[in-house]
């Protein structure tokens, strides 16, 4: 009845109804046919029920050591100046994080080029080690990266003769990228346009904006300035609480994610 007569409210649909049937309880059940009418939520703009939220990925939960399992993201610009210059340039922030632990290690970057990115990536295995997985979204920058890992795994000698792409220059893949590449790290993008499958490197770039732009205020800063920044705040984000602190109990015992390497 409801669907026949043009989608009427719930209190005409009553109203419809009682003209035609008696009885009572009416109301909740017209109520409920309505809650499961498709075309009057969309036209009401009614809210759908959330879908369930899937299980976490192994690499995820199973036990790792740190940085085994890590996701990978840039922010900003941020504007710094030229070394004695008072012009300004644009430098941006490399953030790795593991997926496990929550630990958080960030680079600076000048630019968001592939070949910037892969220096970032070489210095960051270097000091934490190489990763069995990387996580990031579907920018650019990490598709490139990603096929150059592919093809230098597997011909070492013959990648740049099958990339159609021209923008990075040979000698920038020095010994330490070839030898990364070698590891054969597998790297997993995330669905388009499903920004919530990289929350868990999504919420500490949001952690770090926020202490930088509490450190930087609205001035421009030096280059070494906006690095010995960049450091005291991956510090303090990696010495942040991981579990709920009980007051009231004396013994209770910080988990923290530098905890976890220098306990």
């Amino acid at each position: 009845m409801h669907r026949t007569d043009m989608h009427a409210g719930p209190m005409t649909t009553l109203g419809l109804l009682l003209e035609r049937y008696g009885g009572t309880s009416w109301r909740t059940a017209v109520k409920k046919e309505l809650d499961k009418c498709i075309t009057c939520r969309k036209m009401n703009k009614h809210s759908f029920r959330e879908a369930p939220q899937g299980d976490l990925p192994e690499r995820r939960t199973n036990e790792s050591r740190p940085f085994q399992h890590i996701g990978v993201d840039f922010m900003g610009p941020f504007k710094t100046f030229i070394r004695n210059s008072p012009e300004v340039e644009k430098t941006y922030i490399a953030l790795f994080t593991c997926a496990s632990t929550r630990l958080k290690h960030l680079e600076r970057t000048y630019s968001l080029s592939t070949d910037e990115f892969l220096q970032a990536l070489s210095r960051f295995m270097s000091r934490r080690g190489y990763p069995d997985t990387i996580t990031s979204d579907n920018a650019a920058t990490f598709k490139l990266t990603a096929e150059i890992l592919n093809k230098h795994s597997e011909r070492d000698d013959e990648i740049f003769s099958e990339l159609i792409f021209n923008k990075i220059d040979e000698k920038k893949l020095n010994i330490l990228e070839k030898e990364m590449t070698k590891k054969r790290v597998k790297w997993y993008f995330n669905t388009a346009l499903s920004p919530w499958q990289g929350g868990f490197y999504e919420r500490l770039v949001g952690s770090v904006k926020k202490g930088l732009k509490h450190g930087l205020g609205n001035n421009t800063h030096k280059l070494k300035d906006f690095e010995t920044l960049m450091i005291e705040c991956e510090s303090l984000i990696n010495r942040r609480p991981l579990t709920y602190i009980d007051e009231k109990s004396e013994d209770a015992q910080i988990l923290r994610p530098c905890d976890i390497i220098t306990p």
